[in-house]
């Protein structure tokens, strides 16, 4: 009975070269990748003013809500239900609370 045939040998052959060629450089110590280019320092171009803020509930959970933007509103809410929709000058149009 042979324990292989030839074309598991070829296999068998061809994936340890193969293996071996991927992992030569880790093999033999050499470190042949290219280094990394430096950082370079970003200037900030463009400056950012807060014209408003507002807050919805307490903030204190870390819930995943997302602020929509509808046309010319953002509507927030919280985790305890209620709801906000804003202007684009942060002045209140409605709430609600749906609980």
């Amino acid at each position: 009975m042979k324990f292989f045939s030839s074309q598991k040998t070829i296999l068998v052959l061809f994936c340890l070269s193969t293996l071996a060629a991927c992992n030569s450089s880790f093999i033999l110590g050499k470190d042949n990748s290219v280094p990394p280019t430096s950082l370079t320092e970003i200037k900030n171009t463009t400056a950012v003013n807060l014209d408003w803020k507002a807050s919805i509930g307490s903030g204190k959970s870390q819930n995943r809500l997302v602020p929509a933007l509808s046309d010319d509103k953002i509507v927030a809410a919280d985790q305890n239900g209620n709801i906000v929709a804003l202007n684009q000058a942060g002045k209140r149009l409605w709430s609600a609370s749906i609980g």
